[in-house]
């Protein structure tokens, strides 16, 4: 199951108490997903999806709201969309308009309202619960274990302004872009969408998160960490291997014995533990040296090292 279904089934499990709360979420899922059709009827609503999920939840929103006819039907898909999907219809009827103007789906005169329902979202409960229908609607999340990317594709420019501002009010970063005919907009900051799945109510999804987002962060540090000792284990092999080269030349021209006895004792230690440590290699010095001690009893060593490459160069 992808990570969006796994929140969007959280969210139709969930009972929705309150007239303000139902009717905002309605408003949601029929900006995102509903059609008008007018005929000599009257008017006539549909909303369609290919989860009968969806549909079911949307269906008891609105029984719990008002008492209308309401037809779902089944339709097979056809080549870009295959398998079944699920219509809601509520056919001309004389409560149907009334209660589309309570949800601010059309105005009193009958036209439709494009935007966001404003009464309906005044209050930060009925943003939240629109934004919840819009997302059941329109709304995709990625699998936070690849990474974090949430988005809102919309239709119409002025629903995705007004969406995106009322977002806002939550402090949410919101992104808004054109993709081709539709409006995108996205979260792409891992507080955003923490806050974003607080704010619709997903918080089984929202511990999910959480825990993927503290195992990533663990396995970061881990990374993180990993790369920067073996740097530095790179890096002390090949001090350790230019020590060498400096002392055996020193040991082929001249011969250590030559050394005076401080930088004989740490070549010899050297050539024996060539792969210690320079904190290591003091401690097995008599008497022990501190890191600062070898480093530079060894740099004196490169300096005799360099020197005699020079004279060997210039004779």
């Amino acid at each position: 199951m992808s990570f969006t279904m796994r929140v969007k089934e959280e969210l139709v499990g969930m009972r929705v108490e309150g007239t303000g709360k139902r009717q905002a979420e309605i408003s949601g899922l029929l900006k995102g997903g509903g059609s008008l059709d007018i005929s000599k009827e009257g008017m006539a609503l549909t909303w369609e999806s290919d989860k009968a999920l969806y549909v079911r939840h949307l269906y008891s929103l609105i029984k719990a709201e008002e008492d209308i006819l309401i037809q779902v039907q089944t339709v097979k898909g056809g080549k870009v969309a295959a398998g079944r999907r699920y219509k809601l219809i509520a056919p001309p009827q004389k409560k149907l308009i009334p209660f589309l103007c309570r949800l601010e789906i059309i105005d009193e005169t009958g036209n439709p309202v494009r935007g966001v329902p404003r009464q309906l979202t005044a209050s930060a409960t009925g943003r939240n619960h629109f934004l919840r229908g819009l997302f059941l609607t329109r709304g995709s999340i990625n699998n936070p274990e690849k990474n974090y990317y949430l988005e809102i594709l919309l239709d119409a420019e002025r629903l995705a302004w007004e969406v995106s501002e009322i977002m806002s009010f939550a402090d949410l970063k919101v992104i808004r872009r054109k993709r081709r005919q539709y409006w995108v907009l996205s979260l792409n900051r891992v507080e955003d969408i923490h806050n974003f799945l607080i704010n619709i109510g997903a918080h089984g999804a929202l511990l999910d998160l959480e825990s993927i987002r503290v195992i990533r962060e663990m396995k970061g540090e881990v990374n993180r960490r990993v790369n920067w000792e073996t740097a530095n284990l790179d890096k002390t092999v090949k001090a350790s291997m230019d020590q060498l080269d400096d002392i055996e030349l020193l040991a082929s021209r001249k011969g250590l014995k030559e050394l005076p006895a401080s930088l004989y004792e740490i070549a010899r230690l050297r050539l024996k533990y060539p792969h210690l440590t320079l904190k290591e290699l003091g401690m097995r010095a008599a008497p022990p040296l501190g890191k600062s001690g070898v480093n530079h009893r060894l740099r004196r060593i490169k300096q005799l090292a360099a020197k005699l490459r020079k004279d060997e160069r210039g004779s």
